[in-house]
């Protein structure tokens, strides 16, 4: 504990060396409660960027966009920071791992699908989010032909929808995710006659812990976000964070 404070120490004196001209643009995405929520600005990973900041003394502008948009400022750099993406452009400067989403194909047991890995989906209906095809790697790409239909969403609450409208009969998504938006969606479609399954499977992805990291425009502003991460986990801080944002449903 000594040691982290002594860290912590270290890099308020290196950040009041550096003046910022301006608060910090930084870009969530949206639709992922409860990780990230857009109206009011919270969530897991936005409380938890807060957080870090704070710690930091860095003031930012938060802005939300759907993950294409995202990958689009990011390759642009058009905005200072990106939280919740992918590796992939080697022009920005990627923090270590920030957030990790734990990913499932998540069927009804009346369907019988057995899953242990994508090639079950064959002629299964499958919808998943923004650039699964992209983020899930080579092995899942392969096997999407072979679906009996595949669609992406960039809303995943629009996702989670189609699923309980019977409209696909996989859903990938990340089981805290479902959850949440079960919970919320419920009362609606059970006024709807519709009913929500409570007999599903959640079967894992093949390598289901997907990591995702926060891109940077300067070298110099991840280096410090990533040393004020490593405290920040050391001091079970994400953890708080965690049950107190799932306890606010």
């Amino acid at each position: 504990m000594r040691v982290n404070r002594l860290f912590r120490i270290v890099l308020l004196i290196v950040v009041s060396t550096h003046t910022w001209a301006k608060e910090l643009t930084v870009m969530f995405g949206v639709s992922r409660p409860p990780f990230i929520s857009q109206d009011p600005p919270s969530g897991i990973s936005y409380e938890l960027f807060k957080l870090i900041s704070s710690e930091l003394q860095w003031e930012f502008q938060a802005q939300f966009a759907p993950n294409k948009r995202m990958e689009y400022e990011l390759a642009n750099m058009k905005v200072d920071v990106i939280v919740e993406v992918q590796k992939g452009n080697g022009s920005v400067f990627y923090s270590e791992p920030f957030i990790a989403y734990r990913n499932f194909a998540v069927s009804r047991s009346r369907d019988k699908i057995k899953f242990n890995d994508y090639v079950d989906l064959k002629d299964r209906s499958v919808c998943a989010w923004q650039n699964a095809i992209v983020n899930l790697g080579k092995t899942f790409e392969k096997q999407v032909s072979n679906f009996s239909a595949y669609r992406e969403f960039p809303h995943q609450e629009v996702q989670v929808r189609s699923w309980l409208s019977k409209q696909c009969e996989v859903i990938i998504i990340d089981d805290t995710l479902l959850k949440w938006w079960i919970n919320e969606l419920a009362p609606l479609f059970q006024q709807r006659n519709r009913g929500v399954d409570k007999d599903v499977v959640f079967a894992p992805l093949p390598n289901n812990i997907l990591w995702w990291y926060v891109a940077f425009r300067s070298e110099e502003l991840r280096d410090m976000f990533n040393s004020e991460l490593q405290i920040t986990r050391s001091n079970n801080e994400y953890e708080k964070i965690r049950e107190q944002v799932l306890l606010q449903q």
